[in-house]
C-alpha cells in the first residue's frame, strides 16, 4: 500500500490530507472547494477530453493542462478564506510500461512522490519550478505511480523554441523582449546549468523542453535559478558534497539541445574559470556525440546496445 509522502513543515499550513474513493494524498488549500473530494475520488477523470485544455503528452505517461473549479476557497480559518485560484492546472500521471520497470520502481518511491519531494528540494535551493496543487496516490501499490498536479506557468517560451539548428553565434534573438545574441543566450544556458550543479543537484533530463524562459525575465545572467523555470523534476538527484563528478556534469550538459555553432559558448560559460572542467571540452564533445546517436537511432536493439556499453557504464 502506498503511504502518503512527508509534508514539509513550511507546507503544513498550505495542504490538507484527503481520502476519496481509491485515492489519498494532499491538496493545496488554495485549490480546495466543496467539489474537490468528488474530483479526487478518481482524479484520472481530469484527463477526459471534455476537461483537457491542452495535451503535452498522451502515451505511457500523460501530461496535460486541465480545467479545475475556479471558486473562492471556503476556508474558515482566515488564512485561506476567499482566495481565488486559476481555472487550469497541469496534471501528470505516471505508469510503468514494462514488467522490469514495474519491479524496479517497487523498490523506490512512486515517481509522483519523487516529483513532490523534489519540488521541496528545489524550493530549498531557490530554483524555480511549478508548485504543487495536489498529489494523489492509489491505495494499492499496483495502481501505478500516482498523479501530481502543479500550478500553470505564466507566459513563457521553452529553450527548444528559442534555439534552432540554423542559428549562428551572432544571430540576434528576441527573448522576453530582449535582443540577445545567440551565443550570449547559450552562455546563459550554461551558467544556469552550472548554478544548479553548484547546488549539488543533477536534473538527469535536462532537455530544451524542460527549461522555460518567462516573459518577465530581466535579460541578465543574474539569479537565473530564480528566473528560469525547470520542469519534469522527478529524476532530480541530490549529490553529496564533493561527489559531483565530471561524468555527472557531462551527463546533464549533453542532454540539453544546443546548435553545434553554440556548443562552445554554452560549455565554456558553464566551466567558468574552473580549469578542471575547461580541460574536459573534448570529452564533453565525445560523450555528447554518443548521446545524440542514442537519441537519434530508430533501431531498438542498437539503442539498447549503445546504452549498455557507452552510456550506463559512466552514468549509472
Amino acid at each position: 500500500m502506498n503511504s502518503l509522502p512527508m509534508l514539509p513543515k513550511k507546507w503544513q499550513d498550505c495542504f490538507r490530507p484527503f481520502e476519496a474513493g481509491d485515492w489519498k494524498g494532499w491538496i493545496n488549500y488554495r485549490y480546495d472547494s466543496p467539489e474537490v473530494d468528488a474530483i479526487l475520488s478518481n482524479p484520472t477523470r481530469l484527463f477526459e477530453e471534455a476537461n483537457v485544455v491542452r495535451w503535452h503528452k498522451n502515451k505511457r505517461n500523460r501530461l496535460a493542462e486541465v480545467l479545475w473549479p475556479s471558486q473562492p476557497n471556503p476556508g474558515g480559518d482566515g488564512a485561506h478564506d476567499g482566495q481565488l485560484v486559476n481555472n487550469t492546472i497541469v496534471l501528470k500521471s505516471y505508469q510503468s510500461s514494462t514488467f522490469y520497470n514495474s519491479l524496479r520502481l517497487k523498490l523506490g518511491a512512486p515517481r509522483a512522490v519523487r516529483h513532490w519531494e523534489n519540488v521541496w528540494l528545489l524550493n530549498q535551493n531557490k530554483i524555480q519550478t511549478p508548485q504543487p496543487v495536489f498529489i494523489a496516490l492509489p491505495y494499492k501499490s499496483g495502481g501505478g505511480q500516482g498523479l501530481i498536479a502543479v500550478e500553470t506557468v505564466g507566459p513563457h517560451r521553452r529553450i527548444r523554441e528559442i534555439l534552432t539548428r540554423e542559428l549562428k553565434a551572432d544571430t540576434l534573438l528576441d527573448v522576453a523582449g530582449h535582443s540577445i545574441k545567440a551565443a550570449t543566450f547559450a552562455e546563459f544556458c550554461g551558467k544556469y546549468a552550472r548554478q544548479i550543479h553548484d547546488r549539488n543537484l543533477v536534473h538527469r533530463d535536462f532537455s530544451g523542453a524542460n527549461i522555460l524562459i518567462p516573459d518577465d525575465w530581466d535579460g541578465s545572467g543574474d539569479n537565473l535559478c530564480e528566473q528560469f523555470v525547470i520542469l519534469d523534476i522527478n529524476r532530480i538527484r541530490k549529490i553529496a558534497p564533493g561527489k559531483m563528478t565530471m561524468n555527472l556534469r557531462i551527463q546533464d550538459l549533453e542532454r540539453l539541445f544546443m546548435p553545434e555553432s553554440l556548443l562552445e559558448s554554452y560549455y565554456f560559460a558553464y566551466a567558468g574559470e574552473d580549469s578542471g572542467i575547461v580541460n574536459q571540452w573534448q570529452k564533453f564533445l565525445k560523450y555528447r556525440r554518443r548521446y545524440r546517436r542514442i537519441r537519434e537511432t530508430r533501431n531498438p536493439v542498437e539503442r539498447a546496445l549503445l546504452k549498455t556499453f557507452t552510456y550506463w557504464p559512466r552514468t549509472g
